[in-house]
Formats: structure tokens, C-alpha cells, sequence
């Protein structure tokens, strides 16, 4: 758990007030940042009584981590009056607002106070979450995951980011490999301080389909600031095809295997429609799953081969590896086939 503190802060604010039947005043206060290991804050409230009559007032509608004393005191005139009140500091990061009333023992309120706070992420916290070094920033994410899209659609994600370079960022005119786009708000990020960035990135036809990952250069005033490891993957788009393709078996399971073993299978990929059925990409999600398509282009009626090797060497326990099979099928353009084994 981290320490937080008491952190004595005296806010003073001085209000001119000639007549309690005029409206309620209001005052907006910003209290500003404080950081995540603060705990408290202490302040004080000071009202000016311009009017030539005394008048009893309390601090009322103290808000849900407001603390203070909520006795009435006279206020004389032409005379000030303090009010001595706590604020219990959340412990989640943001931005906060809450508000306290000046009111009178008829009930008349003088005075309200809205004020707005932030919460820093504190220290030990930050470094616990935002483990993942990017330098100069930290992150959340091991790797920022743009998750799926359809060939020709557009991918972008927002991340948060905390910039321990030890100096303050301006990131204006930031830009990437390619048509990638990258935008940092704020874009003036001080030392120890967040940010977000957002990652846009636009596909086309061409574009490579299935699982991509690649690591993204960080540019700002032509200089490279930074490397950001991105994935994403791309399904075909919709295709009108009466194309289709069978599968004679999707799942695998070899049991109990050595280690070092090699398992073969021979896999019958058909087109049971009316079109010529294209199998754009087979996508094998470990090196140790090895394939061999022997035809790209299948036409109706006929099938191809798709020999696989799965190579148990170096691996251990329980494996479960798949081979997605992307191709111009109007109902299910990608299909995944499953390999299982237990290896000892």
C-alpha cells in the first residue's frame, strides 16, 4: 500500500458581501494538482462582511469529502470570519469537483464555493501499473493492441502514457511510419506527468490480412522519440463470392506426446460453391506449426492439400496452436483449424 500524506494547504478567499437579500454569490476555485501520495488538504474559507449589521453564519452542504466545523459564528461588521476545513483527497487519479455553502441562521445562504482538484496517480502506483517501458514514456500495455478491423476499414485505439524522461515533452508535430497517424493530448506533457495517445491506422485491399505486428517509430520534429510495438488483425472484407469453403477436419487433439516427437496431418480444403474459391493467406500462430498448401486457387468441386507439421521439440505441457485459414468464401472467410497435444 502507498503512503499518502497530510498536506496543510491555506486557501484563503475573500468575498465582499453588502446584503444577505441579495442573490447567492458563487465563487468557482480551483484548487489545483496534488499529488497521488497527498492524503489531505487543509484549508481555509474567509468572508468579508461589507454590510453595517452582524450576521451568524455556518458552513453548510459540505460536500461528500468536505470536513469542517459546521457551528455558526458571528460575523461582525465590516468584519472577516475563517473557516478551517479538511479535504479527504480520493485515491483514485483524476479530475474532481465538489462544493460548500456559507449559510445563515435564517437559512439564507451567502456564499456557495464550487471547487475543482487534481489527483495525481501516486508514485509507487504509477510504476506498479505503468510497468512497460516505451522510453521516455511508461505504459499499461506490453504491447498497444489495435485489436480487429475488416480490410479497409480503419483501426485506432487511445492509450495512456507517463513520461518519465525527465524532461518536459511538446508534442506538436508528431508523426509515424507510413499513413499511420499519432496524437498526444495534452501534447505539452511535463516530467512525471500522463498523457494519451491515439493510434490511427488505415488499411486498404492491399493490405496484409490476418495477425500484424510491427514496431511503430515515434517522430516529433523530425526527430525519432520513441518505438511503440503495435498489433492488429485484418479480416477480408465482404466478399459477394458463392465461393465456399469445406474443411474436412477442424480439431486436433494428438493426446500424450514426447517431447521432440513430429505429428503430420494431411488436411482436404474444398469449394462446395459455384465460384472459384482463393485462399488468400494461412496463417500459422507458432513457428513450431508448419504447413504446405498445395493449391491457392480451388475450383468448384475440386480440393487442395494442406499438409501440416507440428514439431513438438522445446515444448512442454499443455499446447494449443492454430491455423487460420483466410480466403474469398462469401458466408466465412476465415476459418480456424486447432491443434492440441499434451507433451511430457
Amino acid at each position: 500500500m502507498h503512503l499518502r500524506l497530510w498536506l496543510p494547504a491555506i486557501l484563503s478567499f475573500f468575498i465582499l458581501n453588502t446584503s444577505l437579500a441579495q442573490d447567492e454569490a458563487k465563487a468557482f476555485v480551483d484548487l489545483g494538482v496534488f499529488e497521488g501520495e497527498v492524503e489531505k488538504v487543509s484549508y481555509q474559507l474567509s468572508w468579508q462582511n461589507e454590510s453595517e449589521t452582524g450576521v451568524r453564519l455556518k458552513v453548510g452542504n459540505i460536500g461528500q469529502l468536505i470536513k469542517g466545523d459546521t457551528i455558526y459564528k458571528q460575523v461582525k461588521p465590516k468584519a472577516k470570519q475563517l473557516w478551517e476545513l479538511t479535504l479527504d483527497l480520493p485515491e483514485n487519479a483524476g479530475i474532481y469537483f465538489d462544493s460548500v455553502s456559507l449559510t445563515s441562521n435564517q437559512g439564507v445562504v451567502a456564499q456557495t464555493y464550487y471547487f475543482q482538484y487534481q489527483v495525481l496517480q501516486p508514485e509507487v502506483d504509477v510504476f506498479k501499473a505503468f510497468r512497460n517501458e516505451f522510453w521516455p514514456f511508461r505504459s499499461k500495455e506490453q504491447v498497444f493492441n489495435l485489436k480487429a478491423a475488416t480490410r479497409g476499414d480503419t483501426l485506432s485505439a487511445t492509450f495512456d502514457l507517463f513520461n518519465l524522461g525527465g524532461k518536459d515533452l511538446m508534442l506538436s508535430n508528431v508523426s509515424s511510419a507510413d499513413s499511420i497517424q499519432v496524437a498526444f493530448l495534452p501534447k505539452n506533457v511535463p516530467h512525471d506527468r500522463f498523457t494519451k495517445v491515439t493510434l490511427t491506422v488505415p488499411t486498404y485491399k492491399s493490405s496484409q490480412l490476418g495477425f500484424v505486428k510491427r514496431i511503430l517509430p515515434i517522430i516529433n520534429d523530425n526527430d525519432t522519440i520513441a518505438y511503440f510495438p503495435i498489433q492488429y488483425t485484418l479480416f477480408p472484407e465482404k466478399s459477394q463470392s458463392n465461393a465456399r469453403l469445406g474443411i474436412t477436419k477442424v480439431n486436433f487433439d494428438f493426446r500424450v506426446v514426447e517431447e521432440g516427437e513430429i505429428a503430420t496431418e494431411v488436411i482436404f480444403l474444398s469449394n462446395n460453391g459455384s465460384d472459384v474459391l482463393n485462399i488468400e493467406k494461412v496463417e500459422s500462430n507458432c513457428d513450431c506449426l508448419r504447413f504446405e498448401l498445395t493449391e491457392e486457387s480451388i475450383k468448384p468441386g475440386e480440393n487442395a492439400q494442406l499438409k501440416v507439421v507440428f514439431d513438438f521439440t522445446n515444448r512442454t505441457g499443455l499446447e494449443r496452436k492454430t491455423l487460420a485459414v483466410f480466403s474469398n468464401d462469401g458466408v466465412r472467410p476465415v476459418q480456424v483449424i486447432t491443434f492440441k497435444a499434451h507433451v511430457k
